[in-house]
């Protein structure tokens, strides 16, 4: 790896630190070696190992942020188009671990959930699937400064706001029902959204339900 960065050589690096992520046994050695091998790719438009690059970032957030499951399935999507339009797929043994991931996400997050997480990322072209992985919260600063107990690192109107989304109500739905102006709930949302590490309102439904 140190001769990768001497020479400047995007590609080598970015695998030797695919490399290190996986002779890693604890998300906090593993995460910073996978983000930085995805910016590597991004920054020198590597195509042909992006996919794997991709599916080892979503594996990783499955295990170290399980709240962002619905993001980990749109990369696995992400990654299967590339490789559809590569002509490539993986070995058996990797295979069977995005097997394993599928299942569990297609459980989890329900049909609805999981279709429409999986239809997101389909549609995201290479540079837009690294930056939406780069986007994912640091589970290890997360587990650094943790939220309140129970899980649930939202203030009591926040709480009661994403119950709100979780329902399926609009930013005007849920203003008439607390009876805040619709600025308010937007800014609610957001910091809704900001907190629990969610890209859009069906990660908020997903996360509440998680703690139901």
């Amino acid at each position: 790896m140190a001769a990768a960065r001497r020479i400047g050589d995007g590609r080598a690096l970015a695998g030797a630190l695919g490399v290190l992520a996986h002779c890693a046994e604890d998300p906090v050695t593993a995460g910073p070696a996978l983000r930085e091998g995805l910016r590597i790719y991004g920054t020198v438009g590597e195509r042909t190992e992006l996919p794997a690059a991709l599916e080892d970032f979503a594996l990783h957030l499955l295990r170290a942020a399980p709240v962002q499951q619905p993001r980990a399935a749109g990369l696995l999507a992400a990654a299967e188009t590339l490789r559809d339009e590569l002509g490539t797929a993986p070995d058996g043994r990797r295979r069977a671990a995005l097997d394993d991931a599928l299942d569990g996400l297609r459980d989890r997050l329900r049909p609805h959930g999981f279709a429409v997480a999986w239809a997101e990322g389909r549609r995201l072209s290479p540079a837009a699937a690294v930056a939406e992985a780069l986007a994912a919260p640091d589970p290890a600063r997360r587990a650094a400064a943790p939220g309140p107990a129970g899980g649930q690192p939202l203030t009591a109107r926040q709480l009661q706001v994403a119950m709100l989304v979780a329902e399926g109500l609009t930013n005007r739905q849920i203003a008439a029902r607390l009876a805040l102006s619709e600025w308010t709930v937007v800014n609610h949302v957001r910091q809704v959204m900001r907190r629990l590490g969610c890209a859009s309102r069906v990660q908020v439904a997903w996360s509440i339900g998680r703690w139901s």
